[in-house]
């Protein structure tokens, strides 16, 4: 029985100047503090579909996957603030309670 290798679609660091992306000569001091801007897809397309997905859709493909990858990360940091916030307020009201509990006990 032979084994048969399949190419599947690649997915790589873009370092992209044009597209906000660090170039390989910048030092890597110049990147985003978490690297989410330096994260672009890349494909490599054998004939035939080579025809379909020309280097001008797979661009709008990597455009379309930035914005929904910045999408995300909106989304992330927004959940994280309600989560923080909701946890602040929790804990403000818990200690808010507890001193009326503390002051209605020394006043009887």
């Amino acid at each position: 029985m032979a084994s048969t290798q399949t190419s599947l679609p690649k997915v790589r660091v873009s370092t992209d100047e044009n597209s906000g992306f660090l170039s390989q000569g910048n030092p890597a001091s110049e990147m985003s503090l978490d690297g989410w801007d330096g994260i672009a897809l890349e494909y490599n397309v054998d004939w035939p579909l080579q025809l379909f997905f020309t280097q001008d859709v797979l661009s709008k493909y990597l455009k379309v996957f930035q914005y929904l990858l910045r999408l995300k990360r909106t989304q992330m940091e927004l959940e994280k603030s309600w989560a923080s916030a909701m946890h602040q307020d929790h804990t403000e009201f818990a200690k808010h309670c507890h001193d009326r509990i503390n002051c209605s006990i020394s006043q009887q």
